[in-house]
């Protein structure tokens, strides 16, 4: 159900009084409106339950069918979401996003946004999610309606954050019966969780660069206001979570000031005597990290990929201890990241090329003198040690510098000469970009885009690397996952980008053959683009047919027959 017209157009610049000014009702009026409105969405699992058990769902009418449908699918596919899928399964609901209905699209919002607080682990995946999906724009649209899917996503964000945040002062114990009590212990117990679910979506949303860093600043402002454990505890989760690259970001912009004097008031509250002692040690332990560089003691809990599910669900059937299973997945790990980083022929090959471009005199030359001398190994080792230390010197804190970049772009050309050595190559990026460098926000996607425009690496050894079509060894397991999900935008860029008619454009089957890559591809285990693309050429072929067709009917019908003379 779509919340009341009077909720639909508050946005985060706006404050209750703003909107209570704007529709002439009074601040309690609003809070009713905003209070009764979550609280009805709370239990909304339950009254679905009913109504489905009260109206089977034959007898339902076919427009609410078709929308339970739609939401069904929706569903199932963001249920099946986990690292290694995240492109198959974005593309999935990509197609399923309902553009053409304002209901669906916003119950669509609610959905994701709903599962991203209740699921910590899968959180930057449903963040990641909304950003690919973000400029999808309504077709139909109603008045004071917003018109694209982010907006509606960061709509009911601030709604929710809104309504945990707020403290009702006629909420008061006294003087209440002890169901009352209860239920009001309740609702600020749901209100406290679901304020850390969403301000931790809402520091994973500017992760992928959907809110902005004035979005951000402004919720951490409205915590720093409310000076009680719910918004304490929310402010420090908020900031132990996106703390370092807000940092980085602030310092670039003209918010310094703000920062500077927000941490002061984090300090200042840190010693103030009215405090409890939880809300004294959430704020010293936010102040420790960030003096000690953003490096915190504990291991940040990443989203589970399919096989670490199945192997957890086949020892729990079998009954295996947890500390058991633990310590099995500890060890399969390590050995997975161990592939090819830890290679000493590799490590030794990097060491002699990084020296060797910091000559800046023959680089190149003296590279293929002692390439041809000395190197003793596989050719992938090669690849993925040359193209480590090309890296190591072009990038220049968390940017590519081009110029330096595309002075090693022949070197890189004279030895990626097969699909092969392209998988190697974007897996030394992996390794560089994602597990030394812990992921920038955009270098990965820059480092490809160049890689690509530059011809180095093509279209289908980028899907080779993701899929891995060939069975070959995979040489980088560790942070593959992340560098999928970084890009799925990228990935989608390339898809729209490689039907598009130009001098470059081949058929997708050409492709395939050229490289070699048909006996290892089965139409049931192709990427979901690829099939797109087979069927986008058939009918583009049929199409071409049919035209050629109508247009020899056309010339045999209005042939005249040559006069006589």
């Amino acid at each position: 159900m779509v919340p009341p017209k009077k909720f639909i157009s508050m946005r985060l610049k706006e404050s209750f009084v703003e909107t209570r000014s704007a529709k002439g009702i009074s601040l309690r009026e609003l809070l009713d409106i905003l209070s009764k409105h979550y609280e009805k969405n709370s239990n909304h699992s339950e009254r679905e339950g009913k109504k489905n058990l009260a109206c089977p769902y034959q007898n339902l009418p076919d427009d609410e069918r078709i929308a339970l449908d739609h939401l069904k699918k929706l569903t199932a596919a963001l249920n099946k979401l986990t690292p290694d899928n995240f492109y198959i399964q974005l593309l999935e609901i990509q197609d399923l996003v309902p553009a053409n209905n304002y209901q669906l699209m916003k119950t669509f919002a609610c959905l994701i946004v709903d599962k991203a607080v209740n699921e910590e682990l899968y959180s930057i995946l449903y963040a990641r999610i909304c950003h690919a999906l973000q400029n999808i724009e309504l077709t139909e649209v109603e008045e004071e309606t917003v018109h694209d899917f982010g907006t509606l996503v960061l709509d009911e964000c601030y709604g929710k954050f809104c309504y945990a945040r707020s403290d009702i002062p006629w909420f008061s114990h006294e003087g209440r019966n002890e169901k009352e009590r209860l239920e009001l212990s309740t609702t600020e117990d749901r209100k406290r969780k679901l304020l850390v679910g969403i301000v931790r979506f809402l520091g994973d949303l500017f992760k992928t660069g959907m809110l902005d860093i004035r979005g951000i600043f402004q919720y951490i402002k409205k915590l720093e206001q409310n000076v009680n454990e719910r918004s304490t505890g929310s402010l420090c989760k908020l900031l132990g979570r996106v703390g370092e690259e807000l940092e980085a970001a602030i310092f670039q912009s003209e918010l310094e000031t703000d920062w500077c004097f927000t941490w002061e008031r984090i300090a200042s509250l840190s010693q103030r005597e009215s405090l409890s002692l939880k809300q004294k040690a959430l704020l010293l332990n936010l102040l420790n990290l960030r003096n000690n560089g953003w490096v915190s003691k504990f291991s940040t809990p990443l989203p589970r990929t399919s096989a670490e599910i199945l192997l957890e669900e086949k020892e729990e059937a079998d009954d295996v201890p947890t500390a058991e299973r633990s310590q099995k997945l500890m060890n399969e790990i390590a050995i997975a990241n161990d592939v090819i980083s830890k290679e000493p022929t590799v490590i030794e090959t990097e060491k002699q090329l990084l020296n060797l471009l910091k000559t800046n005199e023959d680089a190149h030359a003296r590279i293929m003198q002692w390439e041809l001398g000395n190197f003793k190994g596989r050719k992938t080792w090669l690849i993925y040690s040359l193209t480590r230390a090309v890296l190591r010197v072009s990038v220049e804190g968390n940017t590519i510098n081009r110029i330096t970049f595309s002075n090693h772009i022949s070197l890189l050309k004279r030895y990626i000469i097969s699909r092969q050595a392209e998988v190697a190559c974007i897996y030394a990026v992996q390794y560089i970009v994602v597990n030394e460098m812990n992921n920038p926000k955009g270098l990965l996607e820059q480092m490809c885009d160049i890689l690509h425009a530059n011809d180095i690496v093509s279209y289908i050894a980028f899907l080779d690397w993701r899929e891995n079509w060939s069975k070959n060894p995979v040489l980088e397991v560790k942070g593959r996952a992340e560098a999928h999900i970084t890009l799925a935008n990228f990935f989608m860029k390339l898809f729209w980008g490689s039907i598009k008619p130009s001098a470059k454009y081949t058929s997708i089957v050409k492709e395939l053959n050229s490289f070699d890559l048909e006996h290892f591809v089965s139409m049931s285990k192709l990427p979901p683009e690829i099939g797109k693309r087979i069927k986008m050429e058939e009918e583009r072929e049929k199409a071409l047919l049919k035209k050629n067709i109508e247009d020899q009917n056309y010339c045999s019908n209005n042939i005249l027959p040559l006069k006589t003379l």
